[in-house]
């Protein structure tokens, strides 16, 4: 019956002119992530889309993939254009950048940076292309392995809805700031630091520039801030110039990870837009201060007490994203559970074989590991149950996360063999 209502209205449609879609208001808050082009990030960028959608996240996400090949581009411009993501779920592709000019090195975070400046069209000669955002645009950069877990906004009003560490005061923040506009960014504390002020400030941005005259205290409390990066359309392209300009320098003195997120608080001082450095954006590393985990600590339920953790504690607050940059082992002494982004296939989600990743049921958590619904004593004698507590409820929420879309793709019948033929 369905292939007779399908067929019926493609005659329809093929009789019909396509009438004009309607013009679309610019959007006034914009989730942009960067990534290559290779299955790895394909299937993360599944879990952004489908998190998002979960949360209820506003606006549209783009990926700003760079450097595909011809197969690539077109593969990922069909997957964009399939219903459910068409429209909402955006890609955005842009040259190879991940190769260092100078020492021929291969650093694949020159692509944020400059696939960033790419997206938003700035640059010198041709600042901020963009027509569809509007004059007081928000956008935020997140990286590709954020599940959402509910809605990012520019909003920051709600003192009891944000966290923040030491010297930022978040009922003190929450009156000035407000919201993120002009002049007024926001980023997620990242322990950076004051780090890059002891690199050779005079060859990266000048001798004179604000960049080099930060002071330690300054450096921690304004700039120490990673993803997501939330700021308004002119200050963020902005940032993306300098960001492009600074980073491979950075790079030259300092080739690690960080280089790219160093650049960008350079970028930052340099221009003069200190963040709101604030803490509730996600949790990530369960040894951190500056995360959400106040929320995780103090809460009488978990990730795993259910199986879809954008549906946890209507009433209660949650961090915005889970970021799963680490790995994440399940504390049972009866089983290896391990969550770890480089443990799984890439073809997690599409593979004939897909299967959901093992997890305790609901009912195999509340009667086997109860306690790590306790809220942890403060101090060293609460540390183990704190620590074990935060795995569970990483390994959790990040496997679910991953289930939900093995789930989405069996019943859209999207999984197919290695040859591109469908499932038997």
């Amino acid at each position: 019956m369905l292939g007779s209502l399908l067929a019926t209205h493609r005659l329809q449609v093929a009789r019909t002119p396509a009438p004009l879609p309607p013009a679309r208001p610019a959007d006034e808050f914009h989730v942009v992530f960067s990534t290559d082009c290779g299955k790895y990030q394909d299937w993360q960028s599944e879990v952004v889309y489908h998190s998002a959608t979960l949360a209820g996240q506003p606006g549209r996400v783009t990926r700003i993939a760079s450097g595909c090949t011809d197969a690539e581009a077109a593969k990922l411009r069909a997957r964009h254009a399939e219903p459910d993501l068409a429209g909402r779920f955006l890609v955005h592709l842009t040259p190879h950048f991940s190769t260092d000019g100078d020492s021929g090195k291969d650093y694949k975070f020159y692509n944020k940076p400059y696939g960033l400046r790419h997206w938003l069209g700035a640059g010198k000669g041709h600042w901020l292309a963009r027509a569809d955002l509007g004059d007081d645009a928000v956008v935020a950069l997140i990286d590709p392995d954020f599940i959402f877990l509910r809605p990012l906004t520019a909003d920051v009003s709600n003192a009891s809805a944000i966290l923040a560490s030491a010297p930022v005061d978040a009922a003190a923040a929450a009156a000035r700031f407000r919201r993120v506009k002009r002049g007024q960014p926001v980023g997620q504390f990242y322990g950076l630091g004051d780090g890059w002020l002891k690199f050779d400030l005079g060859k990266i941005c000048g001798a004179k520039s604000r960049c080099a005259n930060v002071t330690s205290a300054e450096a921690w409390r304004y700039y120490s801030v990673g993803p997501p990066y939330i700021a308004h359309r002119d200050d963020l392209a902005k940032i993306a110039d300098r960001w492009c300009e600074y980073v491979p320098r950075v790079f030259a003195q300092y080739p690690e990870l960080l280089a790219e997120m160093y650049a960008y608080s350079m970028a930052a001082a340099d221009l003069g837009l200190p963040h709101l450095r604030l803490d509730h954006y996600m949790v990530s590393n369960v040894n951190a201060y500056g995360e959400a985990w106040p929320w995780i600590d103090g809460a009488a339920t978990s990730s795993c007490d259910v199986t879809l953790p954008q549906r946890l504690w209507p009433g209660h607050d949650v961090p915005v994203f889970v970021h799963y940059c680490q790995g994440y082992r399940f504390p049972d002494a009866e089983r290896e559970l391990v969550f770890g982004k480089r443990r799984l296939p890439h073809d997690v989600f599409s593979s004939c074989a897909g299967e959901r990743l093992p997890r305790p049921s609901p009912a195999e958590f509340a009667r086997d590991h109860g306690d790590l619904r306790a809220a942890p004593a403060v101090g060293p004698p609460g540390r183990d149950l704190r620590d074990r507590k935060r795995r569970a409820w990483m390994f959790c929420a990040a496997t679910d996360a991953l289930n939900a879309v093995v789930a989405k793709y069996g019943f859209l019948g999207r999984r197919t063999r290695s040859d591109g033929a469908p499932c038997d």
